[in-house]
């Protein structure tokens, strides 16, 4: 049996059903692919942050090794008074 357009209703049957499994199987893939560019966003957030606290510790050593270099060059005894002990 064929209907006006000229072919027959299984074929029309088949043809969406191949569309959907390509539509289902293009989904999967978006996200999967979402997953792993998710994964990745983070692992380079978490790699960036570490990098900048380790960085920002350095600076903060490097600071207090100054400190207590010019305190030595101006004073030679130690005391908890001076600008070090803060």
């Amino acid at each position: 049996m064929t209907n006006p357009f000229g072919t027959c209703n299984s074929e029309r049957g088949v043809a969406l059903l191949v569309t959907l499994a390509v539509i289902a199987v293009m989904i999967v893939a978006v996200f999967e692919l979402h997953r792993s560019v998710t994964d990745v966003v983070e692992r380079t957030d978490t790699r960036r942050n570490r990098l900048r606290i380790t960085q920002m510790a350095a600076s903060g050593v490097h600071g207090a090794m100054a400190l207590r270099v010019k305190d030595r060059m101006e004073t030679p005894n130690d005391s908890i008074q001076e600008m070090w002990a803060d």
